[in-house]
């Protein structure tokens, strides 16, 4: 029901994008090549902006609205305040949106993180994800570790990503 209330076009390769909660990403992983989290989620934005011919599925975390400690600073807020709108290949679920996370990016051909813990259970089911920050999967020879801006650029180019989870990746993810 998502793919179809978004239009998403299940000809072109979908790529999808799980985001941290802004302040947790700060907390958690120090800056690295990105100086923060928004700089990459928007440096990802501008590829897909200039490459229609690939569609991005930005799914926000949920945790953004969670009752208990709910963000000041929210992804959804900072894009449209950068971009005002956006082209119809990039589609956004916010996070108070009742979908499952791991169903929409079962979906997507690749996933790009940048420290999202998602990472590690999409890599278990046989996804090629590309991690840009210091996540807890960078560095176990599973995902597609991003060491500049420049390699994140030249990746990014060649998505879709295939065939890049062979068997030896998928039972170490696991």
């Amino acid at each position: 029901k998502l793919f179809e209330d978004l239009n998403i076009n299940r000809n072109k390769p979908l790529i999808g994008l799980a985001t941290n909660v802004i302040w947790d990403a700060q907390i958690d992983f120090p800056s690295n090549f990105f100086n923060h989290i928004l700089e990459w989620i928007f440096f990802t934005i501008d590829h897909f902006i200039k490459n229609q011919h690939l569609q991005l599925i930005i799914r926000v975390h949920p945790a953004e609205v969670a009752v208990q400690k709910p963000s000041k600073q929210k992804v959804v807020d900072e894009i449209f305040k950068k971009y005002g709108t956006l082209p119809n290949n990039i589609f956004i679920v916010k996070p108070e949106d009742n979908y499952n996370t791991y169903k929409i990016l079962d979906t997507c051909d690749n996933i790009l993180i940048y420290g999202s813990r998602v990472g590690i259970e999409m890599a278990a089911l046989g996804k090629t994800v590309i991690v840009a920050g210091e996540g807890f999967i960078r560095g176990k020879k599973i995902a597609v570790d991003i060491n500049s801006k420049e390699e994140y650029q030249k990746t990014l180019c060649k998505l879709p990503i295939k065939n890049h989870m062979d068997r030896t990746k998928i039972i170490r993810a696991k």
